[in-house]
């Protein structure tokens, strides 16, 4: 799998000319502060499906659920020595992958989130929350590099109405002065509020809150360590997490967003969010519809202080062997029960 995508990005087609997006088209320039009834619409590749012409049927779909913003995450490679490879591009040449499903949001009257991921198969890292580097050398290439193609890639998408610095670099985030400059860097070629996707158990080390729009978190929030939990017992879990990002959301006076929220079909979907082994079990399905219901349910009672969430994940056609897969018929009647009843902004 990894090699096939080693090859599709030297297949992709990179290169767009067409018509201009610019800041005047954005979040901030239209005064949007919505609740995000977000999706993420990933990819297997590195992003060919999103400049695909079956990317706008499923955004068609997505809004008979109710979502009301779309996420992608374009990517960058990693390397051991600090270094980020990824496909430059001139300003009036912008890769389909990027601008199409900007542009097809934007047409459909959906917000949409930029969510740049560092690829990190194939290097020393286990996944993105590993990355940190020992060598000073290798660090200062690392946030070189990454502010090159992080502000190159928030200068060709800046009509999007929300753009992610950093997914899940937690061990990076100490190094305020950098990731500071980085976001003085990003505000300066977009007026997209920003945000930064901290992992569950690391929001509260963030120390740059106070320079972006919203505090963002993946929420694989463990709720309970009981295998077979009934909706009280993960009610209860997601209560006394909401309790507690309250509490942090009015200590940094920013709202809380939630950059992705997803449950595997699996028996520790409760437990583990997080795992991506998937269990074809009937008990497996019903608890990660559960745990869906429930953590929407949640997200709605608390709209005032928590903006939302982006859902992971669908995909532009089928995709059923995919973990945390959404497109199935269990689930997304959860979503459009909470989505479409709700009374939310």
């Amino acid at each position: 799998m990894r090699a096939a995508m080693i090859w599709l990005i030297l297949l992709l087609p990179w290169f767009h000319a067409g018509e201009a997006v610019t800041p005047e088209t954005g979040a901030k320039a239209r005064g949007l502060t919505p609740f995000f009834r977000g999706m993420t619409i990933s990819c297997q590749g590195w992003g060919a499906e999103w400049a695909d012409a079956g990317f706008a049927d499923e955004l068609r779909t997505l809004q008979g659920l109710g979502v009301n913003a779309v996420a992608t995450h374009p990517y960058a490679r990693i390397h051991a020595d600090g270094s980020i490879r990824w496909r430059s591009w001139r300003a009036n040449r912008v890769p389909d992958y990027v601008l199409h499903p900007l542009r097809t949001t934007q047409r459909a009257g959906l917000h949409k989130m930029v969510k740049p991921h560092l690829a990190y198969w194939g290097s020393p890292f286990s996944w993105r929350g590993d990355i940190t580097f020992a060598d000073p050398a290798a660090q200062r290439r690392f946030f070189d590099d990454y502010q090159k193609w992080i502000v190159a890639l928030a200068r060709d998408t800046s009509s999007a109405d929300l753009f992610v610095v950093g997914t899940e670099l937690d061990r990076m985030v100490h190094h305020e002065a950098e990731w500071r400059r980085i976001i003085a860097a990003v505000r300066a070629v977009t007026d997209a509020p920003l945000t930064f996707a901290s992992n569950w158990d690391s929001y509260h080390k963030v120390p740059f809150w106070d320079a972006l729009d919203y505090v963002g978190i993946q929420a694989y929030f463990p709720l309970t360590q009981n295998p077979t939990p009934d909706s009280a017992a993960i009610r209860a879990g997601w209560q006394a997490v909401m309790g507690n990002l309250k509490t942090y959301h009015r200590k940094v006076g920013k709202p809380i967003l939630f950059t992705e929220l997803g449950y595997n079909r699996s028996r520790l979907a409760a437990a583990q969010p997080w795992d991506y082994k998937r269990d074809s079990s009937n008990e497996a399905a019903a608890l990660q519809a559960q745990c869906l219901r429930i953590g929407l349910q949640v997200l709605a009672e608390n709209a005032d202080w928590c903006h939302g969430a982006f859902l992971w994940k669908w995909f532009v056609g089928d995709a059923a062997y995919e973990n945390f897969y959404l497109k199935e018929p269990r689930l997304t009647a959860e979503i459009r029960r909470v989505w479409l009843t709700k009374t939310l902004r």
